[in-house]
């Protein structure tokens, strides 16, 4: 919490923080009025299930949100090892990123697998994911921006879903997101609906309202596993694979990760979007 405030004043903002009168009963780490902006710093261990309910940060994402503040919530695992891009996010909802470059100066390229995992890894709060299809915004030679798409099978049911976008890491590409999806949507024709996930913990959803979509329903709160201080996704973990790792098929997966050592977090959810051909 004290580096993001000494990161918030190096760029010109001085916060409040450890407010309760801003959502009680809950208080705000930090909170910045003249943008509604609030951050909250949340540490794997004592933000866990152990000390936190399962609703606790959607709860505060819900009320920030009827109050008119844009919240983000940082998780320690990611401000170790991603501390950069979050930076970057946060200078950019406060509308002080360092460097703009616009679309319409930029050409749009297929991009592979090999460029596509270096970019979302160095940019993207949540890294790489498979695709089916990248598209990257070039600035002569430079990828400044990227956008991946694929298909997702949710009940049976296979849906086409815009899986990632963000941009170079300090740097504001006014346009990038409506360039690429526009010609996505145009050179495949035949595609009428494309669905799209928003992690509410960082994310509030702007970007999918210029582009056309409409919010379907918000999921109740997510978790990981916190395994050797790093939040992992609960997939790795479902009690069908722990038991085909030797474990105890009598248990529970709560149960054979605790016994392991590992313990529980609680996220926001997600935000689902769905963008739909006008006939």
């Amino acid at each position: 919490e004290d580096d993001i405030i000494k990161y918030l004043n190096e760029i010109g903002f001085y916060p409040k923080n450890n407010l309760n009168s801003i959502i009680p009963p809950y208080s705000l780490d930090i909170y910045i009025p003249e943008k509604n902006l609030a951050i909250e710093f949340n540490g794997l261990y004592w933000h866990s299930e152990k000390y936190k309910n399962k609703n606790y940060h959607l709860d505060k994402t819900l009320l920030c949100r009827e109050s008119g503040i844009d919240l983000i919530h940082v998780w320690e695992d990611d401000w170790e090892l991603r501390g950069e891009i979050i930076k970057s996010i946060i200078s950019n909802r406060l509308g002080v990123t360092s460097r703009r470059v616009y679309a319409r100066n930029c050409k749009i390229k297929e991009c592979n697998n090999h460029v596509t995992s270096e970019f979302l890894n160095k940019n993207h709060i949540q890294g790489y994911n498979k695709f089916s299809k990248s598209l990257g915004l070039y600035l002569g030679d430079e990828l400044v921006s990227l956008m991946t798409f694929g298909f997702r099978s949710t009940n049976g049911k296979r849906e086409y879903e815009l899986i990632r976008f963000c941009n170079k890491i300090n740097t504001l590409v006014t346009g990038a997101a409506s360039k690429i999806f526009s010609y996505f949507m145009k050179n495949n024709p035949d595609i009428d609906t494309i669905i799209s996930y928003a992690d509410r913990s960082v994310f509030g959803g702007g970007l999918y309202k210029e582009l056309g979509f409409s919010h379907i329903r918000h999921s109740g709160p997510n978790y990981w596993w916190v395994v050797d201080g790093v939040r992992r996704h609960r997939f790795s973990f479902n009690k069908k694979k722990l038991v085909s790792r030797g474990y105890d098929p009598l248990k529970t997966e709560v149960q054979i990760m605790t016994e392991l050592g590992h313990f529980r977090i609680w996220g926001s959810g997600q935000d689902r979007w769905v963008w739909s051909k006008k006939k």
